[in-house]
């Protein structure tokens, strides 16, 4: 049984290929096994990515355009889509990795070399209609984010710090990182952590688009992948407004 790729192999060893884990190879000499095709299928996945924002979001420049991109293109997304694929149950690998239930990282890698697959046996048609509708629904996402905060008013920074504090997490920290250009042309770079996780780093023209920028991208990762994120905690009732229960006469 084949995973379902919509697509039809002219040359099924390609697919087998994408789904054959270095394990699998290391106990069958000679089979070969995903990482080529990984490596190929990251460049397609960035560059139908890439087509798909800069064909959907015609206003945005190109440090929007890359922020966008890197907030969706993450191990994370993409083990996402291997798993909603139910790519994982079609994978040969050593016993040990399959009893043990396969990483996100391993999943990511099976799903970009599906896709590298799929570029090498039907062109970019046949990778573009397996990753746009996937990748669309990020973009979306990413994009309605991005027109809520212009809408309200609120920065990155700002956005970023409410998120926490909905969540009683710690403040971000921001920091600076390096300082590039001339004089006249400063390029200042920072990196921001929160939620034991690190961004950046992401450069402006000023420290304070830097971090405006940097912000951006955590806060996009963040709105990305609310799964493994908590949710606000739910607020308690005051005690004035509480409802409260009659005794029944005995």
């Amino acid at each position: 049984m084949t995973p379902p790729l919509a697509h039809r192999f002219r040359d099924p060893s390609l697919l087998t290929t994408a789904l054959t884990h270095p394990s699998w190879s290391n106990e069958h000499p000679g089979a070969p096994h995903y990482q080529r095709l990984e490596f190929l299928g990251d460049s397609i996945v960035g560059a139908i990515l890439s087509d798909l924002l800069y064909r959907t979001l015609p206003d945005w420049d190109e440090g929007a355009l890359h922020r966008a991109r890197t907030a969706i293109v993450r191990t994370e997304t993409f083990a996402e889509f291997a798993l909603a694929l139910d790519l994982g149950r079609h994978v040969r690998a050593q016993a040990t990795l399959l009893r043990d239930g396969l990483p996100q990282r391993v999943l990511a890698d099976v799903f970009e070399a599906c896709v590298g697959a799929l570029w090498l046996d039907g062109g970019w048609e046949a990778a573009r209609d397996f990753v746009e509708p996937l990748v669309r629904v990020r973009v979306e996402a990413y994009a309605a984010e991005h027109a809520r905060a212009a809408t309200t008013g609120k920065d990155a920074r700002s956005a970023l710090q409410e998120w926490l504090e909905a969540r009683r997490l710690a403040a971000p920290t921001y920091t600076q990182t390096d300082a590039t250009g001339p004089d006249h042309a400063r390029r200042f770079h920072c990196s921001v952590t929160a939620h034991g996780r690190t961004w950046g780093p992401c450069e402006g023209s000023s420290k304070r688009g830097a971090a405006q920028a940097v912000a951006e991208l955590a806060l996009a990762d963040l709105l990305n992948d609310p799964a493994s994120h908590p949710a606000p905690p739910e607020r308690a009732v005051p005690a004035k407004h509480a409802v409260r229960r009659r005794r029944r006469p005995s």
